[in-house]
């Protein structure tokens, strides 16, 4: 599995290519703050087709987090450009082998892990459970 290996708070988090459309400096962005959900950071583009910028860290690790501690710089674009994550840093692209994974057999607790990586240290996302979790958070 192809992935881009970014940084969030300091987890090292693996996104399958195949579910990245792009990436940006999230300084270069135009956003739409979001006073509504704590966990959007805000949304760009029109008013017609948008994208929503995601707090990664606040949704995949809320009790850890503390937003007075971030440092987002980046912007990975999803698949469908409804959605996007912040990130603190683009690492490097990496090739998982799918034998290598540890896969996430209890989706209870964190039903947007797809596995772990142990040789890159990194939670791999399952990017289609993610946005799942996002829009029913919103009911879209």
């Amino acid at each position: 599995m192809n992935c881009i290996l970014v940084e969030v708070f300091g987890v090292r988090v693996a996104l399958p290519f195949e579910a990245i459309e792009g990436a940006i400096s999230l300084n270069s962005v135009t956003m739409q703050l979001d006073n509504e959900h704590a966990w959007v950071l805000g949304s760009f583009g029109s008013s017609v087709a948008y994208t929503r910028i995601v707090d990664t860290a606040g949704w995949i690790m809320p009790h850890k987090y503390d937003a007075e501690r971030s440092s987002y710089k980046e912007v990975v674009i999803l698949k469908g450009r409804r959605w996007a994550l912040s990130c603190d840093e683009l690492l490097q692209s990496v090739h998982i082998p799918m034998h290598e994974i540890n896969w996430n057999s209890d989706k209870t607790n964190r039903p947007w892990l797809m596995g772990t990586y142990m040789k890159e240290k990194c939670a791999i996302l399952d990017i289609p459970t993610l946005i799942g979790e996002f829009e029913e958070a919103l009911n879209l």
